[in-house]
């Protein structure tokens, strides 16, 4: 399947060309990503660094820019 996953630093969707369901359950689920871009994985890496912050952590580096 094709994935886009809403990026709300950017504005635009990191696209993954290729992914496959993995397993599913409780509401859950787990992706294996088989074709993504160089430029797209870079952009997710840093995506998921941005959402394991704490709120506070993004507060910090916000009021820095």
């Amino acid at each position: 399947m094709e994935l886009s996953i809403e990026a709300p630093t950017d504005g635009l969707p990191v696209r993954i060309n290729q992914a496959v369901v993995r397993w599913s359950g409780n509401g859950q689920f787990g992706l294996e990503f088989l074709d993504i871009r160089e430029t797209e994985w870079t952009r997710l890496q840093r995506l998921v660094k941005e959402v394991e912050k704490e709120p506070y952590q993004r507060q910090v580096e916000d009021e820095k820019s």
